[in-house]
């Protein structure tokens, strides 16, 4: 059970480390479907959003009502969707 165990954490491990799915440099091709993810411009605006959700959450912390919590949420959520959004 522990030798299973073990294993299995080292594959995950392994898998990690060796597989290139989870490096972005190694995704190159512009014919790739993810390919946008991983520019400069997309990534810039993942920042953006990561700050608006921080600044989201902290609002949530000093006003601790369920009422803001959802619609705070759906508003993040809502931004978050136009913010990303590459379509034309």
């Amino acid at each position: 059970m522990l030798w299973a165990l073990i294993t299995f954490y080292c594959s995950l491990v392994e898998h990690y480390l060796i597989s290139g799915h989870y490096r972005a440099e190694l995704i190159i091709d512009d014919q790739h479907p993810h390919y946008r993810r991983f520019s400069k411009r997309y990534k810039r605006k993942q920042g953006v959003v990561k700050n608006i959700w921080i600044g989201a959450g902290l609002i949530t912390l000093v006003f601790p009502f369920p009422h803001v919590a959802v619609a705070l949420s759906l508003i993040t959520t809502f931004l978050s969707f136009c913010l990303l959004d590459e379509t034309k």
